[in-house]
């Protein structure tokens, strides 16, 4: 990534007296023997990198024409024996750029740059905290090309904090006065993996999206039995909206990864334009989600969705080296929404939208969701970074958010009404009366049946009867008779405290 102009650069390169300047790096890499054999340096990176060099033309030729080399060589040893050869070194006037002054190279350098807003022009750019440099030129060499997508959603006037994206709006198109009949196709897959509160609400908030439904495939796969009768539900009362709908039941006993390969096959054998997947645990509060997605037009794009009052979302920020999961600096602030915009990110998962020429453009045996050790939206996204492929993540707008499965309990009569801790927000949705902020209105009178009675709207007519088949479930009921178990225990163990 270019940080500096091409005036700045060739300024900087005449100050270092060199005829050719390579960048420099931490590692003597590939022949690790070599690292004896160069120069002393008193500061910064000993040894050359070849992803990044500078010079004049008859001294680029004569080092490039030096020997011959094939194409299965390796450009950095070829480069690297040229600098360690003393004469050419002298001849050439061949340096390396020890501290950065123009190129930086972030492998074993990720942690000696940060970024720093400028006051001026509210630009964020880059510094070299060790050397004390403002580098003009970024390369993300080996492993550490996630560092540099990440550092690319804020350098070169990306991001700043008073504009905010700057980029998000670069390639937009709009769907607003598209013809139905050119509206693109989407092959929306649902996976139902766990058992999971609230899924009635999910089902329809799906089904609310602003997208003609003549335009989508529904694929679902449900590996979850105690969901069958509210998948049954739901396609027969709303599956003829939709272009096409395929369920796989738990009687198929397809497994996630399984299911999710065969999502993509299917949408490859319909020709759609965009697949959508979207796990059981997603609610689209914003029925505009997957319009606002495709005008987003990248390749790989999720919508922010994060658990109420928590931190768990569905991005990661940064990966370990084994390629799990580890908190960007910025994370906090993009889950919090504290800073809006449009994110590189190196794993997304639950939702997001996929354009369908990346399926038709890699083999399936690449474009997968199976690799060894890992968790299907794990593999999917290792197997998207081997591709090259980039994946955002949006919170330009609120989209929805995620429930949380963790205590869902499907053994109880009614598991969703123990879960207003867990999920509190949803259970306010589906228990709480739509009238109930009206109780704090000083304007209003509240109803009156009769003298010295008021009727106060607090809970649903939902709770009301998920509470009574409750009750009927435990079935712990009175005969109505002036015999009654329950108190003959209750005084039975009242007695035997009071004695004992």
């Amino acid at each position: 990534m270019f940080l500096g102009d091409l005036r700045r650069i060739t300024e900087n390169f005449k100050l270092t007296g060199a005829r050719v300047l390579f960048g420099a790096e931490a590692f003597c890499w590939p022949n690790e023997d070599l690292a004896s054999k160069y120069p002393k340096s008193e500061k910064g990176k000993p040894y050359l990198n070849s992803g990044l060099y500078i010079g004049y033309m008859p001294e680029i030729m004569e080092l490039l024409e030096r020997k011959d080399i094939k194409d299965t060589d390796d450009d950095q040893l070829y480069f690297t024996e040229a600098y360690l050869d003393e004469n050419l070194r002298e001849k050439l006037k061949f340096k390396l750029d020890h501290e950065s002054q123009i190129f930086q190279n972030l492998n074993g350098a990720s942690n000696e740059v940060q970024l720093h807003g400028d006051g001026k022009e509210h630009e964020i750019k880059l510094k070299n905290v060790l050397t004390h440099t403002e580098p003009l030129i970024i390369h993300g060499n080996g492993p550490s090309k996630i560092r540099l997508n990440h550092l690319g959603n804020y350098i070169s006037k990306a991001w700043t904090p008073d504009r905010n994206c700057k980029h998000c709006t670069y390639g937009l198109i709009n769907l607003t006065n598209v013809e139905s009949a050119d509206i693109p196709t989407v092959f929306v897959a649902l996976f139902v993996e766990q058992a999971t509160p609230f899924f009635e609400e999910q089902l329809l908030k799906l089904h609310a999206q602003e997208y003609p439904k003549e335009r989508v495939h529904l694929f679902i796969h449900n590996n979850i039995k105690y969901h069958k009768d509210h998948i049954k539900e739901f396609v027969e009362k709303y599956g003829k909206d939709y272009f096409s709908v395929k369920e796989i039941t738990p009687e198929d006993e397809i497994s996630e990864w399984a299911a999710r390969d065969l999502s993509l096959d299917q949408c490859l054998l319909k020709d759609c334009d965009y697949y959508f997947s979207v796990d059981a645990t997603v609610h689209l509060d914003n029925p505009y989600t997957v319009k606002l997605l495709i005008e987003q037009n990248r390749t790989v794009v999720a919508p922010l969705l994060v658990r109420s009052g928590k931190a768990w979302s569905n991005f990661w920020g940064a990966l370990t080296t084994d390629g799990y999961y580890s908190r960007s600096d910025d994370y906090m602030d993009i889950v919090y929404n504290n800073k809006r915009g449009l994110w590189n990110v190196p794993f997304v998962s639950s939702a997001y939208l996929i354009n369908g020429t990346l399926l038709k453009k890699f083999d399936r045996t690449k474009l997968n969701y199976i690799r060894s050790n890992y968790d299907a939206d794990m593999a999917f996204c290792a197997n998207l970074r081997d591709l090259d492929v980039f994946m955002f993540v949006s919170n330009r707008l609120d989209f929805g958010h995620l429930v949380n499965p963790d205590t869902y309990d499907i053994t109880r009569a009614k598991p969703d009404m123990y879960q207003i801790f867990e999920n509190e927000l949803d259970w306010e949705e589906r228990y709480i009366h739509e009238d109930f902020a009206e109780n704090f209105n000083p304007n209003k009178t509240a109803k009156q049946p009769c003298p010295d009675v008021y009727w106060f709207p607090i809970v649903s007519p939902r709770f009301c009867k998920d509470l009574i088949d409750m009750m009927e479930n435990f079935g712990g009921w009175s005969d109505g008779s002036n015999k009654d178990s329950r108190l003959e225990e209750d005084t039975k163990r009242f007695l035997r405290e009071i004695f004992t």
